[in-house]
């Protein structure tokens, strides 16, 4: 008559409504689409966040609208020191949408949709048999990792880039499996387009490219091979018609040039403009901070402790270990450190962390800890995005600010440094140029737009440096306006 007791109604409401979420994602890719669409039109409307953060972005938009131009009158694009595909993309795409910019931003945010479907893909491949976490995994990790999310919403190559990379591998692993053509042919289309969107990208790709080409060799597979020559050719014709006779220009990038073994155990560096940097951490860690940053992966040191040797033994998990290694080996010759670069290779670290995550999820479900665990992760990590974002959300403020604020004067010459391609970019009516150009000879009534505080003692033995202090002994420094951050214009008397 009486039986067991029942459990109270609001806990198995919260039951099923923890349940509901995990259910919807696992079975709904829709989902995913929404949720960042939204997003990134939240950031674009609501905060007219139009994804131009620093020099490098702005060079991107650059040569993006010289290729739209191209495209609609002719007009030669000109130079351009980095690869073409992200530009020509967003070209291409603005075709349809007649905003460049907008175009360019919508790539990045399309290819982290697509990361985080090949992610999924990828951990079904290897995973066959574990689907429980796999969403909650994903969700937490990938999909509201600070630095990614935020070069989801950035005018920047990174997230196409790691795009074609996860898919390389995706269709790299399905290739070796069943040895379907097709995912021979989207390897090579996948590979191809990562190396021609960021150049690095091939060392990442190494281990994948060499593997397919013995097993292909081997197996004597003469068709295949004509075809994916044929691919891969086709992909590299956009590279080598525009960059015409600087194809191989990028060789000389002090990526290349100046890589060292020297620079393992390096945490200062000289720029390749003669500027100094000094870090605390040397480069052979550094490397490897897309799995311990907080940025990236906030418990990526405790899920190491999880970590167990046979969590590896799987040929797909090594295989990516190797390519982690190697391109962390290769960016810790690199004579600079930028968070940016061990992004490339972050969401195959994730995926090789998956068992470890397992392992951490159980132990927290022995505890009754996965609710308020989960709850805590995804806080902290809103909270980590806002923190990131709101430092590329300053920055493109001031960028617009000095645009507005140097609208004011009349046209004339500026001199200044590390906002000079902004200005251009937002096509100021100024002739910009460059602080670090080599014995510029000054005259009264130029403007000057500098941060002493923040450049002085950095680039005091360059150009920069020379310039500066001609400048202050040779010529009256006029303050027109004092900006943020200890940015100050000049007229020069």
């Amino acid at each position: 008559m009486y039986g067991p007791p029942k459990k109270s109604s609001w806990k198995l409401k919260l039951k099923s409504t923890i349940g509901f979420p995990k259910k919807i994602i696992a079975n709904s890719e829709i989902l995913l689409i929404v949720f960042v669409l939204l997003f990134f039109f939240v950031v674009r409307i609501g905060f007219e966040f139009n994804g131009l953060y620093g020099q490098d972005a702005h060079e991107y938009l650059r040569f993006g609208k010289a290729l739209y131009q191209f495209f609609l009158t002719g007009t030669n694009p000109g130079d351009y020191m980095w690869p073409v595909n992200f530009p020509l993309y967003g070209a291409i795409l603005s075709l349809l949408t007649r905003n460049v910019n907008f175009s360019m931003q919508l790539i990045s945010v399309g290819s982290f949709i697509g990361i985080v479907l090949y992610a999924s893909k990828m951990l079904k491949l290897i995973f066959v048999n574990d689907t429980n976490k796999r969403s909650l995994f994903l969700l937490c990790f990938l999909l509201f990792s600070p630095l990614l999310l935020r070069a989801s919403i950035l005018i920047m190559s990174d997230v196409l880039c790691i795009f074609f990379i996860v898919g390389a591998f995706y269709h790299f692993f399905k290739f070796e499996k069943s040895g379907d053509r097709m995912d021979l042919y989207l390897l090579v289309f996948y590979s191809f387009s990562a190396v021609t969107t960021r150049y690095p990208a091939s060392i990442a790709l190494l281990t994948p490219g060499v593997l397919t080409l013995i097993k292909l060799v081997r197996e004597k597979k003469i068709l295949p091979i004509l075809l994916s020559l044929c691919i891969a050719g086709i992909v590299l014709i956009p590279h080598i018609v525009i960059k015409a006779n600087r194809s191989t220009y990028f060789l000389n990038h002090e990526f290349f040039t100046d890589w060292s073994v020297l620079n393992f155990l390096k945490s200062d560096f000289i720029t390749a403009g003669g500027g100094s940097e000094k870090h605390k951490i040397p480069n052979i860690i550094y490397s490897f901070y897309n799995i311990i940053h907080p940025g990236y992966l906030f418990i990526g040191a405790p899920l190491l402790l999880f970590l167990k040797i046979r969590d590896i033994q799987s040929i797909e998990i090594k295989l990516m270990w190797i390519s982690i290694f190697l391109y962390a080996l290769f960016l810790s010759g690199v004579p600079y450190q930028n968070l940016r670069y061990v992004m490339l290779t972050f969401p195959l670290a994730l995926i090789c962390l998956y068992s470890a995550y397992t392992s951490f999820y159980n132990f927290l479900s022995e505890r009754k800890l996965v609710i308020s665990a989960t709850v805590l992760i995804l806080i902290v990590q809103v909270a980590l995005f806002c923190y990131v974002f709101n430092m590329s959300y300053r920055r493109n403020l001031f960028e617009r600010e000095i645009f507005h604020t140097l609208d004011s004067y009349p046209q004339n010459t500026l001199y200044t440094f590390d906002v000079d391609v902004a200005l251009m970019s937002y096509e100021t009516k100024h002739y910009v140029i460059n602080l670090l150009t080599k014995d510029i000879i000054f005259k009264k009534g130029e403007l000057i737009l500098f941060n002493e505080p923040r450049f002085g003692p950095q680039w005091e033995h360059t150009d920069l440096g020379n310039n500066w202090s001609n400048l202050k002994s040779q010529h009256q420094l006029v303050q027109l306006k004092e900006l943020n951050d200890g940015w100050k214009l000049y007229e020069i008397r």
